[in-house]
C-alpha cells in the first residue's frame, strides 16, 4: 500500500461540532480523530450523509476555558449515509500558526 500523505498526521480525540451551512443554528456533535496542517479526520456521532466536495464548518474545543477554534473545509472522502462514520476534511483556509501550535500543545498533554 502506498502512503499518500504529504504531511505528518497526528492522532487525537477532540470534541467538536459541525454544520454544512454557514450558520450557527444547526451544529451537531462530532470528534476530530486526527489532524495535519491542512486537514483532519472527523467522526460523526450520528447518522450523516456526506458527499465528496461538500463544504463543512467545524468548531473544535481545544480547552473548555477557550473559545472553540473555527475552521472551514471540504469533505474529501467518506462513506455515504455513515452511521457514526468517518470522513476526511481538507481545510480550505490555512490554519493559523497559533491555532496549529495550540493543537500540537494539546496533543502533547
Amino acid at each position: 500500500m502506498n502512503e499518500r500523505r504529504q504531511l505528518k498526521r497526528f492522532s487525537l480525540k477532540l470534541k467538536a461540532h459541525y454544520t454544512f451551512e454557514d450558520k450557527n443554528e444547526s451544529w451537531k456533535e462530532c470528534s476530530i480523530i486526527d489532524v495535519t496542517h491542512n486537514g483532519m479526520g472527523v467522526k460523526f456521532h450520528s447518522r450523516e450523509t456526506v458527499k465528496t466536495g461538500t463544504p463543512i464548518y467545524l468548531a473544535i474545543v481545544i480547552d473548555v476555558s477557550l473559545s472553540p477554534v473555527r475552521l472551514k473545509g471540504v469533505i474529501k472522502w467518506g462513506g455515504e449515509s455513515a452511521d457514526s462514520g468517518v470522513c476526511g476534511v481538507e481545510l480550505t483556509e490555512i490554519m493559523e500558526e497559533v491555532t496549529w501550535n495550540n493543537l500540537i500543545h494539546y496533543m502533547k498533554q
